[in-house]
Parts: structure tokens; sequence; C-alpha cells
């Protein structure tokens, strides 16, 4: 559209810094564990990134479950492989090819939309970076190879 000022731009990802206090996103209730660890790191990766919203809650758990849904795919192609047999006895693709696919195909999409592959980050408009406490000073000299003291 050549009147459309915002046509081929893409739109910054969000900015705001409006988590619940502590930066901590609480989990949807009911779930299994393995989705609440996923959940926690996902929280901790957008609060690090300082763009952990409420407003992203519904895309971190559509994230989560087609991480949970890529990872039980992955399980099954492992065991069964990628083709199966078929009623007739000839070979057919499984059925978990299909899932594994289109879950890493939609988790992609889910990452570039959260910020969480390097092209989005790249995009950010990042807040000023939070000042070290001691203990993240003290980590940072010691990957550094600074020692103890």
């Amino acid at each position: 559209m050549a009147g459309n000022k915002n046509s081929g731009r893409r739109r910054p990802l969000p900015t705001a810094r409006t988590a619940s206090k502590g930066g901590k996103m609480r989990c949807p209730s009911g779930e299994s564990a393995e989705f609440r660890r996923e959940w926690s790191r996902l929280a901790e990766s957008l609060d690090s990134l300082g763009v952990l919203a409420e407003s992203l809650r519904p895309a971190m758990e559509t994230y989560v479950r087609t991480w949970l849904m890529f990872r039980e795919a992955s399980k099954h192609l492992d065991a069964e492989g990628c083709v199966v047999a078929s009623k007739r006895g000839s070979g057919r693709i499984s059925p978990w090819f299909r899932i594994f696919t289109d879950s890493s195909a939609a988790e992609l999409r889910l990452s570039r939309q959260l910020g969480l592959t390097p092209a989005a980050r790249a995009r950010l408009k990042l807040p000023a970076t939070r000042p070290l406490d001691k203990i993240n000073r003290l980590k940072l000299k010691i990957s550094r190879g600074g020692g103890g003291r």
C-alpha cells in the first residue's frame, strides 16, 4: 500500500517492563512440573531482557505448550523413528513427525515474537542495564578469571 507510512516496516518488540513485582509472573495453575519449569525458565529469560510483561502471558503459555509438544514428539521419534509400518505393511511417515515439524515451526515463530532469537533481540529497544549486585559482580569477576579476592 503506497499511502501507508508503515508499509514494509517491522514493528519493534515491546519495551515496557510491566511484570508483577520482583519480575516474577505466576505460572497458570494446574500445570505439570515440566510446564512450570519451562515457564520459570522462559519468564527468567524475558525478565533478563527487560521485556517481561503481563501482555505476553498468552504467547508465553502457547510457547510452553508448543515446547512440550515438541519434546513429546521428539521422544516418540527417537524411540520409533520417522517411518512407521502402515496397516498394509508398507512404511509411512510417523504422525509424530508432523507434530514435531509443526511445533518446531510454531516455537520458532513464538521465539521471534517473544524476543528470544538473536535477530529479535537486535530489534529490542532494551532499557538501560541494571547495576550489578554483589553476587553478580563476584560471578562476573570469577567468569573472567578474577579469582576469589
